[in-house]
């Protein structure tokens, strides 16, 4: 209950009642609205539903109704503490000599939240929440997660920012064209790994070989993937002796198996044009492909 109407903002005439003091006397109620304080944290905090009661010297908070609303207090070591339904801290108060808890508050002026603003204010919101949608600031209003802010009106026109920033890259063509004319011209290697479940000899990873040409795949098992250069130069040996060609590039991923020195002087020794492929582009997804 409160005695000084200027502090309350929505007051709404109709809900009036009698309220009897401890000395018997009666005293009408000509209104409820809400109050809004400063914490000493700094912080605002609403208490709604406040009996506007002309005549009263001082103001009274009901612990009961409080609790009603979800509020929770504690009483502890001679200090009482109230805390909202989020469970922070509204105010704290020391027990009084004659055996009551009194407070001083702060009143400030409270932003109507019922209010519904339009124009260019509504953007200004929009950018403080950092590009938080329009109906998401409204949520925060009606679910009470938020001080301060007021309702607002969705407006009909785009963020030019959201825009920008939700705009997908161009669509890669379905097929990507094989430009291989021989047998390791272009060979694909990837590793994979680690594994959930390694294998019977204790292999956590493999390591593949694509030819761009033929399609044909190896896959080879190995414990780590340090082991990728050893495994690339037995593989080169292997299918060159075999097939009579010679590996003349070779595409990765750039992965840190394929970029160190040695693996680099390796192949810059044997002739062998190493290119790193961006990662979730044709080139790079077409290895899944190939491995079909």
């Amino acid at each position: 209950m409160n005695g000084n109407k200027v502090w309350l903002r929505e007051v709404d005439p109709g809900r009036n009642t009698k309220v009897k003091l401890v000395d018997h006397r009666t005293l009408t109620a000509e209104g409820m609205g809400k109050i809004s304080f400063e914490g000493k944290n700094g912080k605002m905090a609403i208490i709604e539903e406040v009996l506007y009661v002309p005549g009263m010297q001082c103001n009274l908070l009901s612990v009961g109704q409080f609790i009603q609303k979800g509020y929770s207090v504690t009483m502890k070591g001679n200090v009482f503490k109230l805390f909202d339904k989020h469970h922070r801290l509204v105010l704290k108060t020391p027990l009084a000599k004659n055996r009551t808890f009194q407070t001083n508050m702060k009143a400030v002026e409270l932003n109507c939240s019922s209010s519904i603003i339009k124009g260019e204010d509504i953007w200004l919101w929009h950018y403080k929440f950092g590009h938080l949608n329009f109906r998401g600031l409204n949520q925060l209003v009606d679910k009470d997660m938020t001080l301060g802010v007021p309702k607002i009106e969705i407006p009909t026109t785009v963020c030019d920012i959201c825009l920008i920033g939700k705009q997908p890259r161009n669509a890669f063509n379905s097929s990507t064209s094989h430009k291989s004319k021989e047998l390791l011209n272009v060979l694909y290697s990837d590793v994979c790994g680690p594994l959930g479940v390694p294998s019977l000899g204790g292999n956590k990873y493999f390591i593949s070989f694509v030819d761009e040409f033929s399609r044909k795949t190896w896959l080879y098992l190995i414990k780590a993937k340090s082991e990728a250069f050893d495994m690339f130069q037995k593989f080169k040996v292997l299918v060159e002796k075999q097939s009579g060609k010679s590996i003349k590039v070779l595409r990765t991923d750039g992965g840190g198996e394929y970029t160190s020195k040695v693996f680099e002087k390796f192949c810059e020794d044997n002739g062998i044009v190493h290119e790193v492929i961006t990662p979730y582009t044709p080139h790079h997804n077409g290895l899944a492909e190939r491995r079909n």
